[in-house]
């Protein structure tokens, strides 16, 4: 079965659903807590289940496979407590409570912006196993490349017809097993047998999927071949499984199990570049971007990381009510000048917890920044100011997101960026060794164009409540019909904004809803309620998508496109089926089969005498 790719998940379902996440996770660390003082209490220990069981079912409707496991296997630690004694008890609740925490920061990670890899959390999983009897944890349980990749064609594939196919199966098994046999023995020279073997069953595969799994394993061996993947016992038992598929191909099943596909890529995804002396090898890891979905070393300690959780936290909501209480005061509301100074003074305060320095001098620079303008007596930032302000939140919230792998370059960019502030501040230029940081450029570029955006959302949101505010009264009073005529202006202003953002989608929709809004105005016209409520609607969802572009979400276009495919009396839009038709491997072939046999079963428990269904049952089976 083809696994989404861990690397382009959707973040939005996700950004949804956290908020429940981390409030079932602290309420079943509570209840653990509970449990574990009192082991008598059996309600508290189900309570834990419960809210545990909670957070798995909203990982699998965001449909995260590796942290699914990750929390599937808390589920089944918790499952166990209940029958351990006292001394067992107190390893196995201190496992599940780092472990859970463990999940909330990798979450906390992936909104903020970093890599999906399951396989960060393999060290608290191993330990979960460990506590629970499982001696030898395996990596693969967490690692989900997308198994929907299809190879290159390739010019070496030959037709062959099905009534020669087994003969030639038969054959290559038999070359497998010599060329494995060799090579167990200790003659590397066996390696090239099982490779010129698994070559030929790769080309005599005709479904690109069926030959996927082929093509990975000639990688597997090239590796091991070329000493980029060693000699070593998990690599021989895989060959092992390998010899064990082609059985299973000779026998008519092309099916290849989603576990054995993973290990055999996590093996390639463990072996460095394959370059020119493995060029399958190569290709195989470019393909399903294996190096991708391994870890990269930490330079903040798990148990550190987990102590920093809730303060980096705190900082991410103050950062965020300072970047809103500026762009409301460069916009002219002189009044968030002191939620602005309060918010900085947070995040000095909390900064100095945090024990960073170089956020504390960028928290500090933009504090001086703020009280040196009033102390100049502006009630306004300059332009430079403004820029230089909003590039130092913008490198503040880089490296929160990024706080387990800031650069090293990190404090350098923070001196310059302290340096910037502070000249724009007294209305100086910016000294000149700081202004050859390519970084801090991109950061004020992108700040130039994130103020932009504000800006015009704001005019747009603007010109969009002023929109609902004359429908809706005239939704309540329909002699108000005259006051429509007004509303082509700000509705021009707004399609002009849309164009400005380059937002096609979302004009379209107002250019629709300004046509059903120009007929409304005509006097005697008919009003039609279900009509009235999908314009309002759609200016709502308007107003919630401007909302997404400005936080710069993936799934903004989500929010009109139902709205825009009513209005042009289209479908709801539906998955696109593959030409190919869905892989069918060994999960999705027992799923389809314990479909099929549990309405016989239910049938058979409601009526034990029923000879049919169980006639029926028998031959499913």
């Amino acid at each position: 079965m083809a696994t989404e790719s861990m690397m382009d998940i959707d973040l939005g379902p996700l950004t949804w659903v956290k908020p429940e996440i981390d409030q079932a996770l602290a309420r079943g660390l509570e209840s653990l807590g509970s449990f574990y003082s009192n082991p008598e209490d059996q309600s508290a220990l189900r309570l834990a289940q419960s809210h545990l069981h909670q957070v798995t079912g909203a990982l699998q409707i965001v449909g995260l496979e590796g942290v699914i496991q990750f929390a599937e296997e808390i589920e089944r630690q918790v499952d166990h407590l209940g029958g351990l004694n006292a001394a067992e008890l107190g390893p196995a609740v201190a496992a599940i409570d780092k472990a859970a925490r463990a999940l909330g920061a990798y979450l906390e990670d992936l909104v903020g912006g970093m890599p999906a890899v399951p396989l960060r959390l393999f060290k608290e999983y191993e330990g979960l196993q460990r506590v629970r009897g499982v001696q030898e944890a395996s990596p693969t349980d967490l690692f989900f490349p997308d198994l929907g990749q299809r190879p290159p064609r390739s010019d070496s594939v030959m037709s062959m017809p099905a009534s020669k196919m087994p003969a030639h199966l038969v054959r290559c098994r038999r070359q497998f097993q010599q060329g494995l046999l060799n090579w167990l023995r200790g003659d590397a020279a066996g390696l090239a047998i099982m490779r010129q073997a698994v070559q030929a069953i790769e080309d005599a595969q005709a479904v690109p999927t069926q030959r996927a799994f082929w093509w990975s394993v000639g990688g597997l061996i090239e590796g091991v071949a070329s000493s980029l993947i060693g000699s070593t016992l998990p690599a021989k038992m895989a060959a092992a499984r390998v010899d064990l598929q082609i059985r299973r191909l000779i026998e008519g099943s092309g099916k290849v199990a989603d576990r054995l596909r993973r290990e055999i890529l996590y093996f390639l995804a463990s072996a460095p570049e394959g370059g020119e002396i493995a060029p399958r090898l190569a290709q195989v890891q470019k393909l399903y971007r294996l190096h991708e979905l391994l870890p990269a070393p930490d330079t903040v300690e798990e148990a550190e990381w987990t102590r920093l959780q809730p303060l980096l936290r705190d900082i991410r909501d103050l950062l965020g009510q300072a970047k809103d209480a500026w762009l409301k005061f460069t916009s002219g509301r002189k009044d968030h000048l002191q939620p602005l100074r309060q918010s900085l003074a947070g995040l000095r305060e909390k900064g100095e917890a945090l024990r960073q320095a170089p956020l504390q001098e960028l928290f500090a620079a933009l504090s001086y920044a703020v009280d040196s303008m009033v102390a100049r007596g502006a009630t306004e930032a300059s332009e430079g100011l403004a820029v230089e302000f909003a590039t130092a939140l913008l490198l503040a919230e880089n490296a929160l997101e990024g706080y387990r792998h800031l650069s090293s370059d990190f404090p350098r960019q923070v001196q310059a960026m302290a340096q910037r502030l502070q000249a724009a501040a007294l209305d100086l230029p910016a000294p000149e060794e700081t202004t050859s940081i390519a970084l801090l450029d991109d950061i004020a570029r992108r700040a130039q164009e994130r103020m932009l955006l504000a800006q015009v959302a704001r005019e747009i949101q603007t010109n969009l409540r002023q929109i609902e505010q004359v429908l809706d009264a005239f939704f309540r009073d329909h002699e108000k019909r005259g006051d429509l005529a007004g509303l082509p202006t700000p509705i021009r202003q707004v399609e002009g904004a849309l164009r400005i953002l380059g937002l096609d989608r979302a004009n379209q929709l107002l250019e629709l809803c300004g046509q059903e809004i120009e007929a409304l105005a005509v006097p005697d016209s008919p009003i039609d309620q279900g009509r009235l409520e999908s314009l309002a609607e759609s200016l709502s969802a308007l107003g919630f998508y401007i909302e997404a572009v400005e936080q710069q979400r993936p799934d903004a276009e989500r929010l009109i496109e139902p709205m825009l495919r009513r209005h042009l009396g289209l479908p709801e839009e539906v998955r696109a089926v593959e030409e190919e038709g869905p892989e069918e491997t060994v999960e999705s072939a027992l799923r389809g089969q314990r479909s099929q046999l549990t309405p016989l079963i239910d049938a058979i428990q409601q009526q034990p005498e029923d000879s049919t269904a169980r006639a029926e049952l028998r031959q499913q089976l």
